[in-house]
């Protein structure tokens, strides 16, 4: 027999058992606990598929995988952004652009200042004798 989705089976045993939290097993998984995938988590025992892993929510990251709680997903830094929901990094600012840290969007710099590629998404006041 194989075991339903959402559980597991060593080698040599005579029952299934829930997979851990962080893990799953769907149909087609013969039985064995998969990771729930980077930018998602769980604390619930026996998911049935990586879709029923929980995922961080935007302007957050997880890049590791079986995560068993909220605070692995860690806030993006400042000058980054994640605008959905389930990711595994941030994306940068691009030029003439800034975030906060936990930031879902960038946004423009203010006039008066700037960010360039080396900035690192980050606004700066302009040199004196310069204006933007």
């Amino acid at each position: 027999d194989t075991c339903p989705p959402g559980e597991s089976s060593p080698v040599g045993a005579s029952r299934c058992t829930k997979c851990d939290p962080g893990t799953y097993s769907g149909a087609d998984d013969f039985g064995l606990c998969k990771r729930c995938p980077v930018g998602t988590w769980s604390n619930k025992s026996g998911l049935a598929s990586a879709g029923d892993c929980t995922p961080c929510a935007a302007g957050t990251f997880s890049g590791e995988t079986a995560q068993v709680n909220a605070a692995t997903c860690r806030p993006c830094r400042a000058g980054t952004y994640s605008d959905a929901s389930g990711q595994g990094f941030c994306l940068a600012c691009g030029e003439g652009s800034s975030s906060e840290s936990g930031a879902s969007e960038c946004h423009e710099c203010s006039p008066g200042t700037y960010s360039g590629v080396d900035d690192f998404g980050i606004c700066k006041r302009c040199p004196v004798g310069t204006w933007s």
